[in-house]
């Protein structure tokens, strides 16, 4: 009786939601309506939390399709239903081979079932099938971040012979950019409406044309979600009555074009929308040419762009060549691209193949195909392709093929051949050197490099090359690989800038007025100045650079130290591959060894944002890649940059450029190279045959030195893969021409509770050519204590002693140690600070964690606008304090670690909330709502059982994000946390998580960059993974912990206090 009056109110409330809307559908997402329709369905447990998920976030639809029209699958017959293991039809997709379906991430749990070749949904007599392989986008997380689209593979391929059945090639990004996606282009969606128990029951496939909107028109009615370049807006402005309601999530938006077998080309995938044919509410899809490359990428699948097969091939490639010299398992080679019809357009797939004899055309096919090489790119664009997995001192041959969409394909190239280098080994006579010297002296030591190995050996001492000019063999060993932020603002810029270059080549008309704006102010300088010629500056000269879209070159060396308030650039383009323009030279600056958006700090030159928003400045010239177009200008930096501990790069700053070459130079204004003691070493780059060495003389110089102990490393790069970085490490001590030295100069003891005791080293040497005798010491506070020996030192000797830290009252404290000797320069003295704590009583250590992706996606909560987030309890008299701010460790996880007193049992309340940084109106005043808490309490409680506790992440008010991935319980992406507990003594925990199983090295490091523990390595499987940090033999201070995992890489700091 109970389900009956259960089932009976479910039908009302969704009849009297179609009575009042009458013709217009609408969205529920209350849990228990949702949860009641489901009931009526045959689910699997996976089935059902999947779509109670799915229908939270994105609504369940009720009511009559609104403008739609009863369809026969005949006419669209790349439509397919996404059902349930019992068969009932929740999603849509389409057909884009026979093995692949196209449909929404959001769409996809566990497992997936299609139907294909039906008009009624019901209908078991159509073409079911099960996917074996489900390819979600890996950076989708919501409908409204975009990247909504997942591949289907099947078990089965489908029957094409099926009249109701038929693939609908992609859009491609050819189609995009001539204009078939543009504003006001007709457009059929398909589907079928969700029914319900008691409404209307549309059983029969649905279609209805809607015109494409443009994406600004379309953000106008989304005034809190960001429209990204990866979606597509379609409907009736400012009318209504028509948009994606006509369709299911998945479910396909198709565009004409008479070249498609088909007559249609599918160019979005039903994602998302606010209501249901609202006159400014647009239905939003997920583009599909924007992942042309990734359906490429992860299916093989390749589309043709618009046009009929006209049966001319492409033009047979004839300038196939080895650009650069070989490595011991790598060869270089460079083409340029062919087009899809001869030297026009753009040909669809290359077929690139190696041997170790000749290749001509009767043998092509039996040589081996080479992988990843990619799809053309437009003709007449210098192609350049590394073919790596190759065995040391090998001959091989290298021939190719392109094919058209159509499989129409090309002659054989010319063939070409050479031989990979031997492996080289270097090594070294000493990687450290220990050395005193009177002030104001100056010495050389010899550092002799030997090639062991059987190829040619590069090395490079980028700290000591600012002498030389840096040119494409000397820098090889200095370079990395980076990806433009992946922001809608930086995916927006590289499709108008391609747009530019087909209007350039007469594919397309003119760049519209607004997009003629939009390219002038990214490339137009705002911060030009002039140069300040009493202010320091260091150059980096260059000639013949040669870099790659992306490819960036460690200039920092040693490092640089002042304030740069401005960058000269004083270079020329040589030779620009593709479209590439002088001012795609970039100088980056970041706050660490790697390049990525959250690293970067400044940005001078380049097209792509290698950075967050507002770090770039263009050179405000140069744009156009003619030979010797000249990019002289001085940009002023608006905000004066402090460079000490910043890396600086130099490189091709348009991501999607080709190999091109620079010659000049790049001054940095108002900066000057960090003080060292090494001031040469001599030569700092060149090359050893096999068998051959080189002396390299290095020099120190203790002028304008101090007495005092100092220490250096410098980087020696080359191309031995098994050492390809060797820190070589200095340490000078530096006294008077005649006496007695100690070292250091100053002991800091940091922080220490009363009654605890802490030791740290200390040496005394003899510098004078007569010995030297040590008659006492002094101390003049009694916190501090010595063991120095009373001895004898011969000239050169030195001898070790602690001295160690003993507070015994609350305050800083800060003393000498004089020791007195017969040396000239009696008594030596050593500087000693601490500071004595306060016994503590029992405490914990408590990590608050909260999840804000909810937030985030409601626009309640925006980091971008400055808002913050806090925890706020009774432990801090409820009020907003500084140091009870939530940090960000990952995309939407927030975290804070607090010290809380009190003995074991001792509960606390506490709530979350959240400050605008704009000033706006956050509902309920920033704080969670009084239903946070358990048991009747309003507040969250947290109760002290262990010196560190670590609290589970809890979503701000408790709304639960929906969570679409595979596997529910595997992390959405690659994260590296912060250890636990930090600080630590002697043993912390780390803690990773990874998506997708991959290989991993975890390693931890010096501050000098020497690698002190390698923690995990292999592959390891997708998950949560931790691991146990001994650091027993290592000394207090601040180590760097680095998680590699097959392409990402994050570092984090650590503090041992001993």
């Amino acid at each position: 009786m109970k389900h009956i009056v259960t089932t009976f109110l479910l039908v009302f409330v969704i009849l009297a939601a179609i009575a009042a809307t009458k013709a217009e559908a609408q969205f529920i997402k209350d849990p228990e309506i949702i949860s009641e329709y489901l009931d009526t369905l045959i689910l699997t447990p996976e089935e059902r939390r999947h779509l109670q998920q799915m229908y939270e976030m994105v609504g369940l639809r009720v009511g009559k399709i609104v403008g739609g029209e009863d369809a026969d699958i005949a006419d669209y017959p790349w439509t397919v239903a996404l059902v349930t293991a019992g068969g009932s039809q929740y999603c849509g997709g389409t057909v884009i081979d026979e093995e692949w379906i196209l449909t929404a991430a959001h769409c996809i749990g566990s497992s997936a079932f299609i139907r294909a070749g039906v008009t009624n949904k019901n209908d078991t007599s159509g073409q079911d099938r099960q996917a074996v392989q489900i390819i979600n986008h890996p950076e989708y997380v919501s409908v409204t971040q975009g990247r909504d689209i997942s591949l289907l593979r099947l078990g089965e391929p489908l029957d094409l012979s099926d009249p109701n059945v038929a693939i609908a090639p992609i859009s491609t990004e050819m189609h995009n950019l001539l204009g078939f996606e543009d504003e006001g282009v007709p457009s059929i969606i398909t589907g079928w409406g969700r029914l319900f128990s008691g409404g209307p029951a549309p059983d029969i496939l649905q279609w209805a044309e809607v015109p494409i909107v443009s994406n600004e028109q379309a953000q106008v009615g989304y005034p809190n979600v960001v429209i990204t370049d990866d979606m597509i807006a379609a409907g009736l402005w400012g009318e209504g009555g028509v948009d994606a309601c006509q369709g299911d999530s998945g479910g396909p938006l198709v565009v004409p074009d008479d070249s498609s077998p088909v007559g249609y080309v599918v160019a979005g995938i039903t994602s998302w929308g606010t209501g249901c044919a609202g006159p400014t509410h647009m239905g939003m899809y997920a583009r599909v040419s924007y992942f042309e490359d990734w359906i490429f990428e992860n299916s093989g699948l390749s589309f043709p762009g618009p046009g009929e097969d006209d049966g001319i091939p492409p033009a047979t490639i004839t300038d196939l060549s080895v650009t650069g010299l070989p490595t011991e398992n790598s060869i270089t080679l460079s083409w340029t691209a062919p087009g899809g019809s001869g030297d026009e357009g753009r040909a669809g797939s290359y077929d690139l193949r190696v041997s170790d004899a000749p290749i001509d055309e009767t043998n092509f096919d039996d040589a081996t195909p080479v992988e990843g090489v990619g799809r053309p790119l437009q003709a007449g664009t210098a192609e350049v392709f590394t073919v790596e997995a190759l065995e040391p001192l090998t001959e091989y041959y290298f021939a190719l093929k392109a094919s058209d969409f159509f499989g129409n394909e090309s002659g054989l190239s010319n063939v070409v051949n050479t031989a990979t280098d031997g492996s080289p080994r270097i090594e070294f006579s000493a990687t450290s050197f220990d050395l005193t010297l009177s002030a104001g002296s100056t010495a050389e030591r010899t550092l002799t490099l030997t090639n062991t190995g059987e190829g040619l050996l590069t090395y490079a001492l980028p700290s000591f090359m600012n002498e030389e000019r840096f040119t494409a063999a000397n820098i090889r060993s200095l370079n990395t690989t980076a990806f433009p932020a992946g922001t809608a603002e930086n995916r927006a810029a590289d499709n108008l800038r391609q747009r530019f270059h087909l209007w350039e080549s007469g594919a397309r008309g003119p760049l519209s007025t607004y997009d003629q704006q939009l390219l002038d102010d990214r490339i137009e300088a705002a911060h030009q100045g002039i140069i300040l010629t009493d202010e320091p500056s260091v150059t980096i000269p260059f000639e013949n650079l040669t870099a790659t879209g992306g490819e960036f070159f460690d200039v920092t060396g040693d490092g640089f130290t002042n304030e740069l308030t401005a960058v000269r650039a004083d270079f020329v383009i040589n030779q620009a591959g593709g479209q590439t323009w002088a001012s795609d030279l970039a100088l980056l600056i970041t706050n660490g060894d790697e390049i990525s958006p959250s690293t970067v700090v400044l940005q001078v030159g380049g097209f792509s944002d290698f950075g967050p928003s507002g770090t770039r400045i263009p050179w405000g010239t140069g744009n156009t890649g003619a030979p010797n177009t000249p990019v002289q200008t001085t940009i002023a930096i608006p905000t004066p940059l402090l460079v000490d501990d910043l890396t600086v790069w130099i490189g091709h700053g348009w991501g999607n450029g080709s190999s091109s070459t620079w010659s000049g130079e790049i001054e940095m204004i108002g900066i000057s190279e960090a003080a060292a003691f090494i001031s040469s070493i001599s030569p700092a780059s060149g090359s050893l045959a096999v068998g051959e060495s080189v002396d390299l003389t290095i020099t120190f110089d203790t002028a304008d030195l101090e007495e005092g102990e100092y220490e250096a490393t410098t980087q020696l790069r080359s191309n031995d893969l098994t050492n390809p970085v060797t820190m070589l490490s200095f340490t000078l001590l530096v006294g008077p021409e005649d006496g007695l030295i100690v070292s250091p100069r100053s002991l800091d003891f940091g922080e220490a509770e009363q009654g605890q005791s802490v030791e740290l080293p200390a040496t005394v040497i003899n510098s004078a050519e007569e010995a030297i005798e040590i008659t006492g010491f002094s101390l003049d506070s009694d916190a501090f204590a010595a063991d120095v020996p009373l001895l004898t030192l011969a000239p050169g000797e030195t001898a070790d002693f602690t001295v160690s830290f003993n507070p015994v009252e609350i305050g800083d404290y800060s003393a000498t140690l004089s020791i007195e000797s017969t040396a000239e320069n009696s008594p030596a003295l050593i500087s000693l600070s601490g500071v004595g704590l306060e016994a503590d009583g029992p405490f914990s250590m408590v990590t608050f964690r909260l999840d804000m992706s909810v937030m985030k996606a409601e626009g309640t909560f925006i980091p971008e606008a400055g808002d913050e987030v806090f925890v706020r309890g009774n432990f801090g008299a409820w009020g907003l304090n500084p140091d009870f701010m939530l940090q960000q460790n990952g995309d939407t996880i927030y975290e804070a670690e607090l010290f809380l007193d009190g003995e074991p049992g001792r509960v606390f309340e506490y709530k979350y909330f959240i400050q605008a940084g704009d000033g706006r109106s956050i509902p309920n005043g920033g704080w969670e709502l009084n239903t946070v808490g358990e048991d009747g309490n309003i507040n969250r409680v947290v109760t002290l059982s262990s010196p560190f506790i670590m609290l589970p992440i809890v979503y701000y008010n408790n709304q639960v994000t929906v969570d679409t991935e595979t596997d529910f319980e595997m992390p959405a992406q690659f994260t590296l946390s912060q250890n636990y507990p930090n600080p630590f003594n002697p043993t912390t925990t780390i803690r990773w998580e990874m998506p997708e199983a991959a290989e991993v090295s975890l390693e931890v490091f010096n501050l000098q960059g020497q690698r002190v523990a390698q923690l995990a390595g292999g592959m390891h499987t997708a998950g949560t993974h931790t691991v146990s940090f001994d650091a027993s033999r290592l000394a207090s201070g601040m180590y760097v912990y680095r998680l590699r995992a097959g392409d990402f890489v994050q570092t984090r700091s650590m503090m041992l206090l001993k």
